[in-house]
This record gives C-alpha cells, sequence and structure tokens, in this order.
C-alpha cells in the first residue's frame, strides 16, 4: 500500500510541475520569456509522469481491490491543479465564441465581422476570423446551454473545465462499471493525460469519450440505448460515429443484434448532424479533405499519405474488433489519424480499443509523455510514421511466424485478444 501512495504523490506532484511549466512555455499564443526552459521542464516531467503512472498500475496489480483513497487524493490534487491557470487554450476560446452567437445556426453561419458580448474580445484578438463550427450539434447545444448565463470569460472558462472534469468522472464511472481490473482503473483515474487535455485545455473530447464509455457500460443490459448514447459521441466530434461502435466490440458484440446497434448509432449520428445545416456537412467535408489538399511540398503530400493510410488502419482496426472480435493493442494510437491532423488530445480516442485489449497498461502509461511530444507538428507527423511503419512490422511478422510454424492459414491483419 505504501508503494500505491508514493505513485500516486508522484503523479500529483510531477503534474502540478507539468501543469505549471507547459502553460507557461506555450502561455497560448503569448510569448514568454525563457519558453524554451519552461517546455524542457514540462517535457521530463511528462517522462517522468509515464513512469509514475506504470509504477501505479504495478502497485495496484498486487493488491486485490482498488485502493479508492490515494487514487481520489491523486485524482483531487489534478483536478484541482487543472483550474488553478487561468490563460485559455485558444479551442476553448472558440467554443465560448460559438456558444456566444446570436443563434444556434448562426455558429455554423458566422459572418467575418462576427459581434461578441462586452468582455470577450480576447477571442477576437486569438480569433480575428472565427471559422465555421466544425462541433457537433450536442457540443454547441450544451455550451450554449451552461455559459449562456455567464457574463465574463474567466466564468466561461471555469464553465467549460467543469464539462471537462464533470466528463471524466462520468467516464470513470463507466470504466468501474465495465469492471476493468483495479489496477487499471487506477492507471485510468489517476492519469494526468485527461485532466490536462480535458479539464486544464478544456477540450470536448472527454464529453465524446465518456459517452462512449457509457455506452460501452449499458451495452450488454440495455443493447438498444448504448447506441444512441454512442450516437450522441458523434454529435460532439464527428469521427465518434466510427469510435463510439467499439461499444459493441469483444464481449459486448451479440451477432443477433449487431446490425441493427449499429444502424441506431448511424441514425442517431447523422439525423442529430442535420442540426447543424448544409454548412455543417460542408465543413466536415473539408476537414476530411484538408489533410491532403493543403499539402504543398513533396515531404506534406507523403506525411499526408501516411495520415491517411493511417486513418485507414484504424477503420480497419474498428472493423475487425467490432466484426471479429479481433484486436491488436498498439493499433489504439492509430486513432489520432481519424480527423484532419494528429493534435495531442486525440490520442485519447484510442481508450474505447486499448480497454479490450493486454496492451492497455501500456497505453495509459505512454499518454502523457506521447501527449507532450505531439505538441510539435514535426514529431506528430513522425508519431504517425512510427505508428504506421510498427503496424506494418507487427503484420509482418505474425505472417512469418505462422509461415515458419506451418499454420497455413491466412493471418488477420489484428489479433485477438
Amino acid at each position: 500500500m505504501k508503494s500505491v501512495w508514493a505513485a500516486c504523490a508522484s503523479i500529483a506532484a510531477l503534474y502540478v510541475a507539468e501543469a505549471a511549466s507547459f502553460t507557461h512555455a506555450l502561455h497560448y499564443s503569448m510569448p514568454m520569456p525563457h519558453a524554451g526552459v519552461y517546455r524542457i521542464a514540462a517535457g521530463i516531467a511528462a517522462a517522468l509522469l509515464t513512469g509514475a503512472v506504470y509504477w501505479l498500475y504495478v502497485a495496484v496489480r498486487r493488491l486485490s481491490s482498488l485502493p479508492a483513497v490515494p487514487i481520489l487524493a491523486c485524482a483531487l490534487i489534478m483536478g484541482a491543479t487543472s483550474f488553478a491557470f487561468i490563460n485559455p487554450h485558444r479551442d476553448a476560446l472558440a467554443y465560448i465564441a460559438y456558444a456566444k452567437q446570436p443563434t444556434f445556426a448562426s455558429a455554423y453561419n458566422v459572418p467575418p465581422d462576427y459581434v461578441l458580448p462586452p468582455g470577450f474580445s480576447e477571442i477576437k484578438r486569438e480569433w480575428p476570423a472565427l471559422p465555421t463550427c466544425s462541433y457537433g450539434p450536442l457540443w454547441l447545444w450544451v455550451a450554449r446551454a451552461l455559459t449562456g448565463p455567464v457574463q465574463s470569460l474567466a466564468g466561461c472558462m471555469l464553465v467549460m473545465r467543469f464539462i471537462g472534469l464533470l466528463s471524466l468522472v462520468l467516464m470513470f464511472a463507466a470504466v468501474v462499471r465495465l469492471r476493468a481490473p483495479p489496477a487499471v482503473v487506477a492507471a485510468t483515474i489517476a492519469n494526468p493525460f485527461w485532466y490536462f487535455f480535458y479539464v486544464l485545455e478544456a477540450h470536448n473530447d472527454g464529453l465524446a469519450l465518456m459517452l462512449v464509455a457509457a455506452a460501452m457500460a449499458i451495452a450488454v443490459p440495455l443493447p438498444f440505448v448504448a447506441p444512441v448514447v454512442a450516437g450522441a459521441a458523434a454529435l460532439v466530434k464527428a469521427p465518434f460515429i466510427l469510435i463510439g461502435a467499439l461499444a459493441f466490440s469483444g464481449a459486448r458484440s451479440a451477432r443477433n443484434r449487431l446490425w441493427l446497434q449499429l444502424a441506431i448509432l448511424a441514425a442517431v449520428a447523422v439525423a442529430g448532424s442535420l442540426f447543424g445545416g448544409r454548412r455543417y456537412f460542408e465543413k466536415l467535408f473539408f476537414h476530411g479533405t484538408q489533410t491532403y489538399s493543403t499539402s504543398q511540398s513533396t515531404l506534406g503530400h507523403l506525411f499526408a499519405a501516411i495520415h491517411i493510410a493511417l486513418a485507414i488502419l484504424a477503420i480497419v482496426a474498428i472493423a475487425a474488433a467490432v466484426l471479429r472480435a479481433r484486436f491488436s493493442g498498439p493499433l489504439s494510437f492509430s486513432f489520432v489519424a481519424l480527423s484532419s491532423f494528429p493534435y495531442p488530445w486525440y490520442l485519447g480516442w484510442g481508450l474505447p480499443y486499448a480497454y479490450d485489449t493486454p496492451f492497455v497498461p501500456a497505453f495509459l502509461a505512454l499518454l502523457s509523455v506521447f501527449g507532450f511530444l505531439m505538441n510539435s507538428e514535426p514529431v506528430a507527423r513522425l508519431f504517425e510514421a512510427a505508428v504506421l511503419v510498427a503496424a506494418i512490422a507487427v503484420f509482418l511478422r505474425r505472417r512469418y511466424q505462422l509461415r515458419t510454424e506451418g499454420a497455413g492459414a491466412a493471418v488477420p491483419l489484428v489479433s485477438s485478444r
């Protein structure tokens, strides 16, 4: 038990150091002195956090039950720290700007000279021209409903972070409901990745992941409510129409109703998206083609091709998981390619897939260091290339093993759990 407390204390202390260093290094579009020093400090903290999360996993694995007190204390410290920094990420500012548009529809038809209420001028400095909203109607409705009465930018940022924190609490409850091993539950709840990107930076991916986790948790007892919940995740961010299908993979899959569940999921996602109107679908199409169409150099085209190949691989992995109950844990990191650019907070998209694989401890531990490294665009592009090369290497290795063993059967792209 002492090792659990020590691991939790290390995670909490390192998260405070990483959050303070990284927010000073970036300071979100504002120049800061000694930014390079802060970035190095944040990188060291992120690397140590990867070791600390895995240390926690190993320490809890030796126990028969979840040590709730140190885990919750660690989570409380990280949650509170995430509210301590006032400098907002530009995505969070965009969420608020969309929510403050005069009508729901106007967020999907933002004029070049868009207007915000008094006290929100900082958003205009960050977003002189606000692009058409690419977020789903459900997210826009939640943002408008909760920030509408709030009259200050600081107050709206608190609301955004509260949404992120509440989403994480509900996601953790779903993981517990799924009867995950105590060590996996501990490494999930006490994982600094979620708190930094989904609370401190307030990215809305936490809400979408929570809905998918909830669908996974109720897929067996409520088989036709689960696809509605999973479909709702796609109304936060469109790629979750694919990720949400993982609610019905592995042990949760039932052949006699799988296709109906997938049809309900798709119907909810498509029907709900109609509330965004034509401009929303145009924006989604633009995002879908942006990766390749905006590439100008040979190297840019190469990385765009790698991104598209990895996205195809992620779709194949999802199909294999849902239709054949076959998984390959490292492909959990391929899901970053399901959007137009591999931003670091998209790493969390792999959780519903990783959950069904023995790779989940490594996935949870690596989130922190990969999340830090992918804040650099060149590293993010190289990360995608590395994941693709690793996937091909695993595939070739399996083919070689089966040939040498004389199996004679075709080798699937991904393996059974």
